[in-house]
């Protein structure tokens, strides 16, 4: 079960043991087991330890699996042979970003026994992105700080050291303008001669800031693959988040214990996270440490069975539809297998399917994006959500009396997708116009109806563009130019 990710705690341990032996009959409700048969329990089976878990989300669980891992590594494969990338180690990158607090975690500290230690930290939390890379060779780029603010100060890159570079956002989070500065200003001086037939690798995971066709026009234009994680799969498939950035948050927590101690009665601020994170950094992304990463990964040297089998045990568990109980487990007719049968019922039974949605990681999870059959399905799948917004069917709805047919006639479009030239269907078919005149030079609030001919389908602005005050539903309504016609 703790395969599984739903292990037993040390109570529901003992509980489940009470239960049993009243099952048996050797126990009854009154005289449940306690903690010191627990502790003998697992003096008789010394290969049980308890162990604390790491946390993993249910989407990781879910993808993490088998079929979507098998697929990644035959599409990685298949572009290192393409372009003989499989004895270059130098030439195969990955890059990653990782998040800074200015109040750190505090690490394990040697202390009396009679006294509960305490570690003074920094009381406000402001937030900082790394974004780090590293090839399979062992070569580390200098880190890039995405800072909090509005306005980049050279004081913030103080003590960072030789090649350290940053910028600033409003949230202190990496964006599409923020990874393409990276990759064009930054990452770009430090990577290999390229050319058409002997180009770099750069893996990355599927954030959405990391995917615009601007973008990957311009990596290929630099001669660089650019290769994307399956969804869901960076703590299994991404070697910083294997082998570095867990090293990195723990040094980075040490740095900032030792600066608060040296100077003591000063807090720690983002004028002070480029000179701790930078040397926590360099620390983290050793030659060592990235080459046992690219290693576990089963990158370089290419292997596609690096993954060990165990982390597939959760994608099994949370499998959409499995197979019956009875198929998985032969019980026999004793009665330990029906009562074990039981409580394993939960976790293997049928999962109720969910209905999969069109996103854009499906598109390019496990895929080399630089790929012109890859850039086409972008492409497709970008043209066929503009043209599901662009079509989307007006709708009609009465006003608060239930008579007045007035509604918007289309739908407001999200920030990123609305358009500044008004379409001929959001305008007036009177006055040519969204808002009327005597609206627009108005001091106050004012809601203007709408009513749509019921011969060409077009809007007009009651009480502006027509005599008429109101329309009641069910009542036929026919436009200046309709009416004109007949």
């Amino acid at each position: 079960m703790a395969s599984c990710g739903y292990g037993y705690s040390r109570a529901e341990v003992v509980d489940m043991a009470s239960e049993y032996a009243i099952f048996l009959g050797k126990r009854d409700k009154e005289h449940p087991f306690t903690l010191k048969w627990f502790r003998l329990f697992m003096k008789r089976w010394p290969e049980l330890k308890v162990l604390k878990p790491r946390g993993l989300e249910i989407q990781r669980a879910k993808a993490t699996n088998k079929e979507s891992v098998s697929v990644y590594y035959t599409e990685l494969g298949n572009i290192m042979d393409k372009y003989d990338l499989k004895h270059k180690p130098e030439r195969i990158y990955n890059v990653d970003e990782k998040g800074l607090s200015t109040s750190h975690k505090p690490p394990s500290v040697v202390a009396s026994c009679e006294s509960q230690p305490q570690a003074v930290t920094s009381g406000s939390r402001t937030l900082i992105t790394v974004i780090g890379c590293g090839n399979a060779m062992g070569n580390s780029v200098p880190p890039f700080f995405v800072f909090p603010g509005l306005r980049m100060k050279s004081e913030l890159l103080d003590g960072g050291g030789h090649g350290v570079d940053g910028t600033v956002t409003e949230s202190g989070w990496s964006n599409s303008a923020v990874f393409k500065r990276y990759l064009e200003q930054h990452l770009l001086k430090y990577l290999p001669e390229r050319c058409l037939d002997n180009p770099v690798l750069i893996l990355y995971d599927g954030h959405k800031s990391h995917i615009n066709l601007g973008l990957i026009d311009w990596a290929k234009s630099q001669n660089i693959i650019l290769f994307v994680l399956p969804a869901h799969t960076s703590h299994v498939l991404q070697p910083l988040d294997v082998g570095c950035f867990g090293p990195f948050e723990r040094i980075y927590s040490s740095v900032c214990h030792k600066f608060m101690r040296d100077n003591c009665g000063q807090s720690i601020t983002r004028f002070n996270v480029c000179a701790l994170g930078s040397k926590a950094y360099s620390q983290a992304l050793s030659p060592n440490n990235l080459q046992a990463s690219f290693r576990r990964t089963g990158i370089y040297p290419y292997d596609p069975n690096a993954i060990d089998s165990s982390v597939f045990k959760p994608s099994e568990a949370l499998q959409q539809e499995t197979s019956s109980l009875q198929s998985i487990i032969q019980p026999s007719e004793t009665e330990v297998s029906q009562f074990f049968c039981n409580k394993e019922a939960n976790i293997i039974s049928k999962k109720q399917a969910t209905k999969k949605r069109k996103y854009l990681s499906s598109v390019v999870s496990g895929k080399p994006i630089t790929e012109d059959v890859i850039i086409q399905k972008i492409q497709d799948h970008e043209e066929g959500r503009n043209k599901k917004t662009k079509t989307q069917k007006l709708t009609v709805q009465p006003g608060p009396s239930g008579t007045v047919k007035a509604v918007s006639p289309v739908p407001a479009l999200p920030a990123d997708e609305s358009s500044g030239d008004e379409d001929e269907t959001e305008v007036c078919c009177v006055c040519s116009l969204f808002t009327p005149s005597a609206v627009r030079q108005s001091s106050s609030l004012v809601f203007v109806k709408w009513v749509q001919c019921s011969a060409c389908g077009h809007w007009v602005h009651l009480i502006y563009c027509t005599k008429l005050r109101v329309v009641r539903r069910g009542d036929i309504f026919m436009c200046p130019h309709c009416v004109g016609e007949e």
